[in-house]
């Protein structure tokens, strides 16, 4: 990553301070080993900036060398005489539902604020998406985690039950593309099905591979979130899943202390 890229880039470097935490960033999540995730702990704990600035910063830069991966894999499919089914115009992907991290939604939200006119329309959208979800999004997001990360189905849901534009989506066209969460930036469609599906029971944005889970990206990106829960007073365990929408709204009407409040586990009484 050049200084180019990095002052250019979606959320820009403020200060040499930031720069060199953006710069420790992308070093470690290009070849992450202890001595980068060290490095990058030295500069998370030195930025004390409000509202989530660093962390957004390293999300800003685990974002960026993803792409590079995403590129290569792309060029190594283009060898192979294939082509991945992504581009422009599909949004399979979009309509399912997005998680992010509030340091995810802090970049998103902190890129939206410098862009009156992407707030005003993800202000309108939201409340659509708020009203069509607002009765189940809780059950269904429970349901999804105990089906997907514990194997459990207790047949409350099924796949079908949310099948809903994201806020963010606008004819088609992702506005926050620069800056989208893992969730998406790591989905990559493996069949001309991801958009179509012929399968009864299906819905668009299921024929895909997580990217990242095929290379360091991912454990280097699990143990930089520990590092950043860490910084806030949290540990990965003490925390909970929520929505791109919900956590962006938060963060831009309430800031970061309300986003990781949200995301704190509920304590059992």
């Amino acid at each position: 990553m050049t200084e180019w890229d990095a002052k250019d880039a979606a959320l820009p470097c403020e200060s040499a301070a930031e720069r060199a935490l953006f710069k420790a960033a992308y070093g470690y999540f290009f070849s992450p080993d202890a001595a980068g995730l060290t490095l990058l702990e030295r500069h998370v704990r030195g930025e004390k900036a409000e509202g989530l600035r660093a962390a957004a910063l390293v999300m800003q830069a685990a974002n960026a060398e993803l792409d590079e991966e995403c590129r290569e894999i792309g060029a190594l499919f283009a060898r192979q005489g294939q082509t991945l089914a992504c581009g422009p115009g599909c949004t399979g992907c979009c309509f399912q539902l997005v998680l992010c991290t509030p340091f995810e939604a802090a970049l998103i939200g902190m890129y939206m604020r410098s862009r009156p006119e992407l707030g005003a329309f993800f202000l309108t959208s939201h409340q659509k998406w708020d009203a069509a979800t607002k009765n189940f999004r809780e059950s269904y997001l429970a349901w999804a985690i105990q089906r997907y990360r514990n194997g459990v189905d207790d047949g409350t849901h099924c796949l079908l039950d949310y099948y809903l534009a994201c806020p963010f989506l606008d004819n088609g066209r992702c506005r926050i593309y620069p800056v989208r969460p893992y969730a998406c930036r790591s989905c990559v469609a493996v069949s001309g099905e991801c958009r179509s599906p012929t399968q009864p029971g299906e819905k668009p944005g299921m024929h895909n591979m997580e990217l990242a889970a095929y290379t360091p990206h991912k454990k280097a990106r699990e143990a930089a979130l520990a590092l950043l829960w860490k910084s806030v007073g949290l540990e990965p365990a003490q925390t909970r899943p929520r929505m791109l929408a919900e956590l962006v709204r938060l963060w831009l009407e309430s800031g970061a202390a309300a986003v990781l409040k949200a995301c704190a586990a509920q304590r059992e009484e």
